[in-house]
């Protein structure tokens, strides 16, 4: 941390020799904006919209597309890119969301940090070695210059991982004139946030060169999330209880009981311990009392670094992304420990990135070349109930990738956009829970192989493997007045996952001045993550009645069979009436449609001939494999309390044809500005109302049942986000964010009725009061949470293991001050 204060320091400094220039003095008055932190104005420039490949206005367009200034972020203390979201029409967020993902967003009814294609500057930014984009104070947020926000499937322009849509982070550069900026935060939790953005224009005439360089530090000791004594949804039993109403428990005496919820107690175990004899090996290292577990401080760190050089037609940029989070956010304190401060989960992203913009007449062209280097923190372990070891994670990948992209403004009227990129990928799949940390000498970019073996496990769960993915697209965009078309298709082919073909059309009628209409018709495919093609979680537990003295425990293997990408369409039509310049009305209406979704089901171990050999060793066709693990015994993962240690299943992910979703949603977005002129009182929303259903498929036993449930897994049925801000005593601006949330299913279903599987519905009310004292000097105090609401936001892991809703921050304040130079 010292380290960085001083780079920050010796970083900023000679740059306030600047601060005496005329041209930092100028500063741009803050205007309040339409949507709350959404600016849909025409400017008198056409503002381009690098997310949607496209040069027309945000209003041109005839996707949802929404554009977020750096007025707003600044005014409104926005650090993270979940704090951005969470008042966009629709958009659901999730502070924090889980260990692998940090914060997450689902956008019409799709993770975000996996199905929304995440860039910084028109590049792509998530490595493959992660499930999806981790997100926290580790990307650029307060160094942009505005964010791209577009919905609806892209992967007819931009391939995997754009079907819910697509978000670019434009950061500020020095194309005009040059400037230094720096704020700091604190707050709750003994929160510490600093954060700088420079650039500056060195040399004459064509030479010149626009340097920009920033940074932030986030470091929180205690985020104010909810402890045990606060909420039941802490209550360790209810792992068990979301099953049924009964748990059913074999003891060593060869019977099976059921116990109830109203016979859970401490006495009842007591009375009946020589039962369950097996549960002591189980519960080594909880802490905690009967019902709830010891809760610890639960940190949050995050640290970003980023500098770019234009020179000419030429740039070359770097991104340093790092975060650590708390490993057992939103898991059941049934299985997982919850004791340990420094049980975290993080990782490093570098991205480095080489393009080139040649422009001759009427032919423009971008060429990129990048690099993700992606590994986790070489400290990232979790703290478990079954083992007093720290069980440590690895994970690995690189993605080098070339991209080229060209238009052809053929005539005011007529485009034709196209391109194509190739990708090299490396990746190590997370490796096993294991007390022995990975040797990170043993793998090497874009290797398939490693050396190293982990001391019982041996080489079960490292499988570093490379795959390449090409494609090709091209999108037209035709305005016969007073309609505008756009029409595009993209093809894709990879070595691992097969090839893709995906379309997209899109129109936009100006009815009126004042009226019109939109609608567009897409489709979009999700390549599997390799996180999920070689998941492995498997663990090995000290138990003297077992052969060797260890029990291995597999609680997920890799996929069973093939896995290939999922599919998703959508429609979407918008109705838009704009009252004036800045005032409108707009309906929306949507639907997605998901086929062959991937997920986790439950396999049984000796129905599986080429994994499993029922005494215990796990094996491949190959007899010479480093996969076996022989002379111990195996268990899956069901039946934690049964004596005699017979548990027959274990975990897998699998392409699943039987099972589907399909989202129906209407959207309604108001924006009225400037309703009290004196004041600049604004006042904007949005309420969304969803239905649907999925077809699902549920193990009971080994044996496939399909079932229908009328609603979409995650997604409320009613979302509604109002926005008020004005002015006051001239420097003073207020902001008032509220949300409410009908309840929400989660995403584990086991096909019965159960109260288990529902988060509650939520009222949320952020407070902003932001002060500009001078041109150059503000600051800002924010209240989250004002009403301290014990809430729910995703889910951690889908999976069984999670709490029946993932707790989210309670009050929590903030305070900044932010300069510039």
């Amino acid at each position: 941390m010292k380290n960085f204060y001083l780079l920050l320091l010796l970083t900023v400094s000679p740059f306030f020799v600047f601060a005496q220039n005329d041209d930092f003095d100028e500063i741009i008055e803050r205007d309040i904006l339409g949507y709350g932190n959404i600016n849909l104005e025409v400017r008198e420039k056409k503002q381009v919209i690098g997310a949607a490949r496209s040069s027309k206005s945000a209003e041109e367009l005839p996707v949802t597309v929404y554009v977020i200034t750096h007025d707003d972020i600044i005014t409104h203390g926005y650090v993270t890119l979940c704090d951005v979201l969470k008042n966009v029409p629709g958009i659901r967020v999730a502070q924090p969301a889980g260990a692998e993902l940090g914060e997450g967003f689902m956008q019409r009814g799709m993770t975000g940090n996996t199905y929304s294609k995440i860039l910084i500057n028109g590049v792509d930014v998530k490595p493959s070695g992660s499930v999806g984009m981790p997100l926290s104070a580790n990307l650029p947020i307060r160094q942009a210059e505005r964010i791209e926000i577009v919905y609806g499937p892209a992967s007819a322009s931009y391939g995997n991982d754009a079907c819910g849509g697509v978000i670019n982070i434009v950061t500020k550069s020095p194309d005009e004139k040059g400037f230094t900026s720096a704020d700091i935060m604190i707050g709750s939790g003994g929160k510490q946030y600093l954060n700088f953005n420079t650039g500056i224009k060195i040399g004459h005439g064509k030479h010149v060169a626009a340097i920009s360089f920033y940074g932030s530090n986030l470091n929180v000791n205690e985020m104010n999330l909810p402890d045990g004594s606060d909420a039941e949804v802490y209550n360790r039993w209810n792992y068990f209880l979301q099953h049924g109403q009964e748990i059913q428990i074999q003891a060593v005496d060869g019977n099976v009981y059921n116990i109830s919820q109203e016979m859970i107690s401490e006495s009842m175990f007591e009375k009946y311990n020589f039962l369950f004899d097996d549960m002591k090996y189980y519960f080594v290292n909880y802490k905690g009392d009967f019902l709830y577990p010891e809760i610890c401080k639960r940190p949050q760190k995050a640290t970003q670094l980023g500098a770019e050089v234009k020179y000419r037609a030429f740039s070359f940029s770097y991104n340093l992304m790092h975060r650590m989070d708390y490993t057992n956010h939103g898991v059941s304190p049934f299985t997982y420990n919850y004791s340990d401060p420094n049980s975290l989960f993080g990782e490093y992203i570098h991205r480095f990135v080489v393009s080139s913009d040649i422009q001759a007449g009427i032919f423009t062209s971008n060429t990129s070349l990048h690099l993700i280097h992606y590994r986790m923190d070489e400290n990232s372990y979790r703290s478990v109930n079954w083992d007093k070891n720290n069980l440590y994670f690895w994970g690995a990948s690189d993605d080098l990738g070339l991209e080229e992209n060209m238009e052809f403004k053929i005539s005011d009227k007529f485009s034709i956009n196209g391109g194509g990129s190739f990708t090299y990928t490396g990746v190590l799949p997370k490796t096993t829970d294991n007390s022995t940390k990975f040797d990170f000498k043993s793998y090497k970019m874009f290797s398939e192989k490693s050396d190293f073996k982990y001391p019982i496990l041996g080489s079960w769960g490292i499988y570093p493997f490379t795959y390449w993915q090409a494609g090709a697209y091209m999108q037209a965009d035709y305005d016969f007045s007073p309609v505008n078309i756009t029409a595009g298709l993209r093809y894709d082919y990879s070595s691992q996952w097969g090839a893709s073909l995906n379309p997209r059309i899109a129109f936009l009628w100006k009815v009126t001045d004042k009226f019109n209409i939109r609608a567009s018709e897409g489709f979009a495919y999700k390549s599997p993550a390799a996180n999920q093609l070689y998941y492995t979680v498997s663990v090995a537990m000290e138990n003297p009645q077992a052969p060797n003295g260890y029990v291995i425990a597999y609680h997920h293997i890799p996929t069973v069979g093939k896995l290939t990408p999922e599919h998703i369409s959508a429609t979407e039509v918008g109705l838009r009436y704009n009252l004036n310049k800045t005032n409108y009305l707009e309906l929306v209406g949507y639907t997605n449609r998901v086929r062959d979704p991937l997920f986790r089901t439950m396999y049984a171990m000796n129905d599986i001939s080429n994994y499993i050999e029922k005494y215990g060793v796990w094996m491949t066709t190959d007899e010479n494999s480093d996969y076996i693990v022989p002379g111990y015994f195996s268990v899956g993962i069901t039946d934690l309390m049964n004596a005699n240690n017979d548990r027959k299943y274990t975990r897998a992910y699998i392409n699943e044809s039987d099972a589907k979703s399909k989202l129906y949603s209407l959207q309604l977005i108001g924006v009225f500005k400037d309703i009290i002129k004196p004041i600049h009182l604004n006042i904007s929303g949005s309420y969304t109302y969803a239905i649907g259903e999925e077809t699902l498929t549920i193990y009971n036993n080994g044996e496939k049942e399909v079932t229908k449930i009328n609603y979409v897994r995650g997604v409320p049925k009613s979302l509604a986000q109002i926005s008020i801000d004005f002015d006051f005593w001239k420097i003073l601006h207020l902001r008032a964010d509220n949300i409410y949330s009908s309840k929400v299913s989660r995403k584990y279903y086991e096909g019965i009725d159960n109260k288990f599987y529902w988060a509650p519905s939520y009222y949320d009310l952020d407070l902003v009061l932001s002060a500009k004292f001078t041109k150059k000097l503000s600051a800002m105090m924010k209240v989250t949470n004002v009403t301290n609401e014990l809430y729910g936001g995703m889910d951690a892991f889908e999976m069984d293991v999670d709490l029946n809703y993932n707790p989210q921050l309670l009050r929590t304040f903030t305070f900044g001050i932010t300069y510039d130079f």
